[in-house]
């Protein structure tokens, strides 16, 4: 009998794991037409429900290097099946809470093991698929994301309307994740044990690993455009844009179709970059006008006030784009800067930094509006409102970002 190659099975393998990571997305990006409901059921403010959502995004980053260093070490499919266990477990307990303390200790257990399936998918993808094909299949992965999410959120007002809460909805992501774990284990059985990284892996030590990676320019700097690029442009356009949509003058519906624009053109945008990037062979051109594109237009949607409906989607869907790139950008350049053992281990790294940013930028608006004096007071009777002043924060990371990326050196030539 003919023995089994690596790449057989590939696509199985990758569908599989594009599946869990868009419903493992779900987590973030339909919080904001959820926020109410949840808000109303636990009796908690609006600050608390994204603290709610913060500690599911802080506990993700937190275990996203020793995921990485797992990930080059052990099988993915075993991994992977561990995760399923433990993200629908935080969901059930989630679901079921009827305590601010409950539903704490739900989004930590979800948020450890959600932190898996990035990883899993890029493990996967980056050992069976030429470099060539790599950063196109992650956009086609995460145009997947985005438009599963995007689904979710139109039929979010009929599932609400029909007795539907944001109870069932967790408990329905919960019941799905259990589902993944046969497969797994089946998959698991008729593919080679170890898939992913170099096959001396285990062999080498985890902190010869870790100080080789984090003493590496390019994932330093690749790591500060994540925590603060990324992280606050994921922030804008996830947890609190639906909100500040709201609080601008647009019902709830029209702010769900800015939701839903952001969520198409940002799978579009990754999609189209990563075709573009792997034909052109060029990572860092993307990254530097995606970050200069996204600095204006987060600028313009801070400071023009009350635009119509149709200007407002346009600069949303823009940003999108823009932003897409460049964060799709970042996964590719560090895969391209570190020799395959260190692949997932530089991954963990940078997607430490980008949801510890992710984190830190969904409680800032927050703690800002929720201030009893100051800035965000002082400012309300000035054309800029309050809202608009909270998002002030985003962009001089966005800034930054720019000036890192242009250090970069570029990879995919190489």
């Amino acid at each position: 009998m003919k023995p089994v190659e690596p790449t057989d099975h590939r696509w199985l393998l990758w569908g599989l794991a594009t599946a869990m990571l868009a419903l493992q997305n779900l987590e973030v990006l339909t919080v904001g037409s959820l926020s109410g409901n949840l808000g109303n059921s636990l009796q908690i403010s609006p600050s608390q429900v994204g603290g709610l959502f913060g500690i599911y995004t802080l506990c993700y980053a937190l275990t996203q290097i020793p995921v990485g260093l797992a990930f080059a070490r052990y099988s993915p499919n075993k991994l992977l099946a561990l995760a399923c266990i433990v993200f629908a477990a935080g969901n059930f307990i989630f679901a079921t809470s009827n305590t601010l303390s409950i539903a704490y200790i739900g989004r930590m257990l979800a948020g450890v093991g959600g932190g898996f399936f990035f990883l899993g998918y890029f493990a996967i993808t980056a050992s069976r698929f030429d470099a060539l094909q790599f950063a196109t299949l992650l956009g086609v992965s995460q145009l997947a994301k985005f438009l599963l999410a995007m689904g979710v959120l139109a039929m979010m007002p009929v599932f609400l309307d029909s007795g539907g809460n944001w109870r069932v909805y967790f408990n329905i992501v919960g019941a799905i994740f259990l589902l993944f774990i046969p497969i797994l284990v089946l998959t698991g059985r008729a593919l080679p044990e170890k898939d992913s990284g170099d096959v001396n892996s285990s062999k080498t030590s985890i902190w010869d690993d870790l100080k080789t990676v984090c003493k590496n320019p390019q994932i330093i700097r690749t790591s500060i455009i994540g925590f603060l690029g990324a992280g606050g442009v994921m922030a804008f356009g996830g947890l609190w844009y639906l909100p500040f949509a709201e609080s601008s003058g647009f019902p709830p519906l029209q702010a769900d179709r800015l939701d839903s624009v952001l969520m198409l053109f940002m799978g579009l945008g990754t999609t189209a970059a990563g075709w573009i990037s792997d034909r052109l062979r060029r990572r860092k051109t993307i990254i530097v006008v995606g970050l200069t594109i996204s600095l204006i237009v987060t600028l313009a949607l801070i400071l023009i006030v009350k635009p119509p409906l149709w200007i407002e989607t346009g600069l949303v869907a823009i940003l999108a784009v823009a932003s897409a790139s460049f964060i799709a950008m970042l996964y590719v350049m560090i895969k391209e800067s570190v020799p395959a053992r260190l692949a997932t281990t530089a991954g963990g790294v940078v997607n430490t930094t980008i949801y510890a940013g992710l984190a830190l930028q969904q409680y800032l608006p927050g703690w800002i509006l929720s201030l009893e004096s100051g800035p965000a007071r002082g400012i309300a009777h000035t054309p800029i409102i309050d809202y608009q002043w909270a998002l002030i924060i985003y962009p001089p990371g966005i800034l930054i970002s720019l000036l890192a990326a242009l250090k970069l050196r570029e990879t995919a030539r190489q």
